[in-house]
């Protein structure tokens, strides 16, 4: 995911964020390292919950969780680093 991509995430919000999962944890399970799975992490972070990110490509998984993690610390957000969790996960079956 490109760092036009997390923006566009940001921007194309259809509310404003509340708060309404400060303090809370959530994980992404299934391929957060793009697409879908990033934007939800975005939103899920813009709306105070810490995430888990899970992907089975580690160069996706790792630049996602840095750029949400930047993106956090941009916006003055001091607990950036613990906020974002990443770790690899492949729920393909064998």
């Amino acid at each position: 995911m490109c760092e036009s991509d997390v923006h566009a995430a940001r921007d194309a919000r259809a509310r404003p964020a509340h708060g309404l999962l400060r303090g809370k944890r959530v994980a992404i399970t299934a391929a957060a390292g793009t697409g879908i799975g990033a934007a939800t992490a975005q939103r899920l972070l813009d709306e105070g919950a810490c995430v888990a990110l899970s992907d089975r490509h580690e160069g996706r998984r790792r630049e996602t969780a840095a750029r949400l993690r930047d993106a956090l610390a941009r916006d003055g957000d001091a607990r950036a680093d613990r906020r974002v969790a990443a770790f690899p996960c492949d729920v393909a079956s064998s």
